[in-house]
C-alpha cells in the first residue's frame, strides 16, 4: 500500500520534478502522465488562473507521453 505522500504527489513526465496533485495548476493528461506548471507551461499550455483552468493543453513531447504511458 502507497503511503499518504506518495498519493498526493508525482513526478512531472518532462523534468522529473515531484508536483503536488492538489495543486490546481498541475496538467493532467492521463492517471500516468502528469506534468508540472512550468513544463506545462514551456510546452504551450496556456493556463487561466482565474477560472483554475487550462485554457490551451501544453504539447508535451511524444517520448515522454509514450515512455510514462506504457509503465501503468
Amino acid at each position: 500500500m502507497r503511503e499518504r505522500d506518495e498519493l498526493d504527489t508525482d513526478l512531472c513526465v518532462v523534468c522529473g520534478e515531484e508536483v503536488d496533485l492538489e495543486d490546481a495548476r498541475i496538467f493532467f493528461r492521463s492517471a500516468s502522465v502528469v506534468a508540472c506548471f512550468e513544463c506545462a507551461r514551456k510546452f504551450g499550455g496556456v493556463y487561466d488562473p482565474v477560472t483554475e483552468k487550462w485554457k490551451a493543453p501544453p504539447r508535451l513531447p511524444p517520448s515522454h507521453v509514450r515512455r510514462h504511458e506504457k509503465d501503468v
